[in-house]
């Protein structure tokens, strides 16, 4: 009898482990089928979000187009037609920022485009991407032209050091001489403008000079020389010196830019050696 109270009470307890088991595994679909239709709910909230914000995108074209175009007569009180860009101008497709402003300020001097609606236009013509962009920094209604401009350029990454170091790193494309010089000429002037330097003597040595000691510096130095925002190679060099003060020990510079002197010296002594004279 008790032999067969034991073996009931293990086949209950067997039972019983097993509806557990079974009760977790629906806890688990259920959870899992809850997770997935709050996902999909959260996909189709931001779907609805892209569209209303399209939409809006949309509608704000509209009416800053609709506003450009026309302008009250102050004599005649009708409305009279605002100088546009050609309609044979493109839209942005490209990546080089740089390049469609140059294109787009050429065509506005052009067509003689009011200044005070070159910000409107261009933002019929850029990606939604910067014009999304513009919209976050609240400068939709910004009828200030370079101020735009340099914003734009800033959001992709045109800051003065990274349109330096794009200069720095143009390389020449094989059998086009050509194309190189021009890449090095924009990336070049690209440069200058993010500084805004214009085209005399005393700034560009200014610049060519602050960048040969930013290129002297090992990476640490001179990202910690750029968080200070020196304003000429003079203030530059004045924090490096004192920098040396505080940290005697450590070098500022590149090793290969220490030992480059002695390498080019021994370079040369080489090559007076092989070209003298044998001695008698």
């Amino acid at each position: 009898m008790d032999k067969e109270s034991e073996a009931e009470k293990q086949r209950r307890e067997r039972s019983e482990r097993a509806e557990e088991r079974e009760m977790s595994k629906l806890q688990q679909m259920i959870k899992l089928k809850e997770l997935e239709l709050e996902e999909k709910e959260k996909e189709r909230q931001e779907k609805e979000k892209e569209r209303e914000h399209e939409r809006e995108m949309k509608k704000l074209d509209l009416q800053i187009a609709q506003e450009r175009n026309k302008t009250p007569s102050a004599t005649t009180g009708v409305t009279a037609q605002r100088p546009r860009l050609s309609k044979g101008f493109p839209a942005m497709t490209t990546e080089d920022l740089p390049c469609y402003l140059d294109m787009f300020e050429m065509a506005a001097r052009r067509d003689k485009v009011l200044e005070e609606d070159w910000v409107a236009q261009l933002q019929e013509k850029i990606t939604p991407k910067l014009r999304q962009f513009l919209t976050q920094r609240r400068l939709v209604d910004c009828t200030d032209y370079e101020k735009i401009k340099k914003e734009l350029l800033d959001y992709v990454g045109m800051t003065e050091e990274a349109c330096r170091k794009r200069w720095h790193e143009t390389v020449p494309i094989e059998d086009g001489p050509r194309e190189f010089f021009v890449a090095l000429q924009k990336n070049f002037r690209q440069w200058c403008e993010a500084a805004k330097i214009e085209r005399n003597f005393d700034q560009l040595e200014e610049l060519i000079l602050k960048d040969s000691i930013l290129s002297a510096l090992n990476e640490e130095v001179r990202e910690e020389i750029l968080d200070k925002e020196p304003e000429s190679w003079e203030k530059l060099v004045d924090l490096l010196e004192n920098r040396k003060i505080i940290f005697s020990s450590k070098s500022i510079f590149k090793k290969s830019r220490i030992y480059q002197a002695n390498a080019v010296s021994d370079r040369r002594d080489l090559n007076r050696q092989n070209y003298l004279p044998n001695q008698p």
